[in-house]
């Protein structure tokens, strides 16, 4: 109820008029679809992490730390309270210094708190973290998905999004899958290993494939 009421002050800017072409267009033509699908893998690679981790095997490690069901609440709710502070330092950071940078530095911060995971012996550092790996996926995904629809004409930009989304998506369903059937062939520790891994990779993936140019004020 309160989310209906914030968004009832939201106002849509008036799209602009666009003179329509007589000949016929592909339903899902999208101008640049080789950078917004290299966005929307890197997005699936944060998406895996985040997923695998913070809402997968991660509550499992604090269980064999010995975390009752508060404490689990507690690990859960201080990722997400970073994950808000990754959001807004991650506009910044996009502005100031570009988002190839930041998304760099995010997924690499998510591959080391990913990676700290296995020799973590106590329960107020794995809540440190989750922190960590909360914060990067906060400030590596709104830079993500800007740029799923910074260089797309207004008339493909709702194309643009669905794909994007889809995209990331399968982030979200297969990473538990995957990170699920690593843990079960080699241990839990695998898991955090092979996620770090992932996100290294995303890193690689953002500093070859997103350009260094920053993204236009927003207003």
């Amino acid at each position: 109820v309160v989310g209906l009421l914030v968004a009832s002050a939201i106002r849509e800017k008036e799209p602009e008029q666009v003179k329509v072409s007589s000949e016929k267009r592909p339903l899902f033509k999208v101008t640049n679809l080789g950078p917004l699908m290299i966005v929307s893998v890197i997005a699936a690679f944060a998406q895996y992490a985040n997923w695998s981790t913070i809402y997968g095997f991660s509550p499992i490690k604090a269980v064999d730390l010995g975390a009752t069901k508060p404490a689990l609440g507690v690990l859960t709710m201080l990722a997400a309270t970073s994950n808000v502070l990754g959001l807004i330092v991650g506009n910044f950071a996009a502005e100031r210094f570009g988002p190839r940078i930041t998304i760099t530095l995010s997924l690499l911060l998510a591959a080391l708190s990913v990676l700290w995971v296995p020799f973590i012996h106590s329960l107020p550092i794995l809540g440190v973290s989750q922190m960590l790996t909360g914060f990067a996926a906060g400030a590596a995904f709104p830079v993500l998905m800007g740029l799923s629809i910074r260089d797309v004409p207004q008339t493909e930009r709702a194309t643009s999004m669905g794909i994007y989304q889809a995209t990331y998506a399968l982030g979200m369903f297969l990473g538990p899958i995957l990170a699920g059937r690593i843990a079960d062939s080699f241990g839990l520790n695998s898991a955090f290993f092979f996620t770090s891994a992932v996100c290294l990779l995303g890193s690689f993936l953002t500093l070859r494939g997103i350009s260094s140019r920053k993204p236009a004020a927003a207003s």
